[in-house]
């Protein structure tokens, strides 16, 4: 299979907060197969073809779904003859207009072979991400696989694969055999299957499917997660789970329930001899888990840098990390501005792989950028061999007082990259020094809900 169950379970190790989505908001993401092969140029009744009636209940079935509902197309055999490849994505997924939809369903013209699986392969990328919305395919098809592949296995490698996607199938002019060979794709996913064999009874199960995937589905669980190891810098001193890596003991401090740490220097995962690299001397877990940091600090030299996770040396780590920097914007020499970046960074042997998202200072000035200061959490997940970074700044929050998280895309590491360990460093030459205060550090394992 082109799309196997191995990278579909691959892609699905993550999270769906990881990846982007279709719909965040409850509404259906839809994608329609039309068939359009040869075979439905044959007449039914009233002397219009398959596809004429096809296309009819199949424009009017769009134009009932709702206006939030997100939409996408495929056909196939709708441009060559004798071409089991000839398979393609004509609306891509997310589209709200479906009038758009209809008139490309009504331009089509049949004329090739009918490849279900591969149809449902190439259609099951596109789905990947988006665990625990609402996810239907439907299937519009008055004949079996003609290419050689097994639709009832493609349906099985995305039941496997926990995609929550279901694949509803409209057996038109069909006749028991054939139904027989189309009913387990339904099955498979948990969609429906309907026979409709003129006009009205299309109709009709169009209808009955458009009802089915608008269906609002259950909130996906929320996963398990369990408390490995916390330090709230409750002492005068680092307890005996942290060994300092090139200490310099005027660069850091334990007081008031926080660890201090100051500097002027370059530093950091990428030096060699950066002071303060603090290593925890606790192995993490087998399973899938999150590194939290709760820290305060301004980032003012506009070249300071957080950072927390897993180092060998130098050139060996894989690290979430905010960092600020300035730059000049072209309109004139003294146009200077500043922003926060969050980033994933991957180092291997010395190569770099990295990963990121602004979480302030979208054309903001130096100085605002210097002033910022929240109290923040940075964290590093693992999922599977793929981790991420993601922030979360105390009263940052959307329209809907719902709290703002960024996260960077997720990078893979197929070996863990070293032991735990956090530091707080410039990146770059600037005046002054950066000061941070680091209030907790937390381990949690993440499974998903039984």
């Amino acid at each position: 299979m082109k799309f196997s169950l191995a990278l579909l379970a691959g892609v699905l190790a993550l999270s769906v907060s990881t990846f982007p989505a279709l719909s965040q908001d409850g509404a259906s993401n839809v994608m329609f197969i039309f068939d359009s092969s040869g075979s439905m140029k044959k007449p039914i009744e009233g002397g219009k073809s398959r596809s004429e009636v096809a296309k009819e209940a199949l424009v009017t079935a769009l134009g009932k779904m709702p206006a939030d509902a997100k939409l996408g197309l495929f056909m196939y055999g709708h441009r060559r003859a004798k071409d089991c490849s000839d398979i393609e994505m004509i609306s891509p997924p997310g589209s709200s207009d479906s009038k758009a939809i209809a008139q490309k369903i009504l331009k089509s013209q049949p004329k090739g072979e009918t490849p279900i699986a591969a149809t449902l392969e190439a259609v099951a990328s596109y789905f990947a991400p988006l665990k625990g919305q609402s996810n239907s395919v439907v299937l519009v098809t008055d004949g079996i696989e003609e290419c050689g592949g097994d639709p009832c296995a493609a349906a099985r490698a995305i039941r496997d694969a926990g995609m929550d996607l279901k694949v509803h199938v409209v057996g038109f002019t069909l006749d028991e055999k054939q139904r027989q060979t189309l009913q387990c794709v339904a099955d498979e996913t948990g969609g429906k299957y309907l026979d409709a064999q003129g006009a009205e009874g299309l109709s009709d199960a169009l209808a009955e499917v458009q009802k089915a995937v608008v269906e609002t589905p259950p909130a996906p669980a929320e996963p398990v997660r369990e408390r490995v190891f916390f330090d709230d810098f409750d002492g005068t001193d680092l307890s005996e789970k942290w060994v300092v890596n090139n200490p310099n003991p005027d660069g850091y401090i334990v007081e008031k329930g926080n660890l201090l740490m100051v500097t002027g220097e370059v530093g950091g995962f990428n030096s060699a001899n950066g002071a303060n690299i603090i290593q925890l001397e606790q192995d993490l877990p087998d399973e899938d888990w999150d590194i939290h940091i709760t820290y305060t600090g301004k980032f003012k030299t506009l070249r300071d840098i957080i950072q927390v996770g897993l180092r060998t040396d130098d050139k060996n780590y894989l690290a979430a990390a905010v960092y600020s920097k300035s730059y000049n914007t072209g309109s004139s020499a003294s146009d200077n501005r500043g922003t926060i970046i969050m980033s994933l960074q991957k180092v291997s042997n010395g190569t770099e792989t990295i990963a990121e998202t602004r979480i302030f200072g979208e054309n903001a000035s130096k100085e605002a950028t210097s002033a910022y200061d929240r109290k923040a959490r940075l964290t590093l997940s693992k999922r599977g061999r793929s981790y991420l970074a993601s922030y979360q700044a105390e009263g940052e929050v959307d329209a809907d007082g719902n709290q703002i998280t960024y996260q960077t895309d997720p990078l893979t590491s197929l070996r863990s990259p070293g032991k735990p360990m956090l530091t707080a460093s410039k990146w770059g030459k600037a005046t002054g020094e950066f000061l941070v205060n680091i209030e907790s550090v937390e381990i949690e394992t993440v499974k998903a809900a039984p």
